[in-house]
């Protein structure tokens, strides 16, 4: 999509993902560029159907 101009992942394969509280958690973003807020929102929408994350939950052994 050339309209997507950025996608970014704060986060590795084998990091820790945190439930989100504010935006340092996120795992990443995606930037669009279109005429309209609400089309750049839409862009990054189907971009982000394209994007698959695989997590596991894991439990911390005392």
């Amino acid at each position: 999509m050339k309209e997507v101009k950025e996608v970014f992942f704060h986060k590795n394969v084998g990091d820790i993902v945190k439930e989100i509280t504010n935006s340092v958690d996120r795992t990443g973003y995606i930037i669009a560029q279109s005429n309209s807020a609400g089309e750049a929102y839409n862009i990054c929408e189907r971009a982000s159907e394209d994007i698959k994350i695989i997590t596991k939950d894991i439990v911390k052994q005392i």
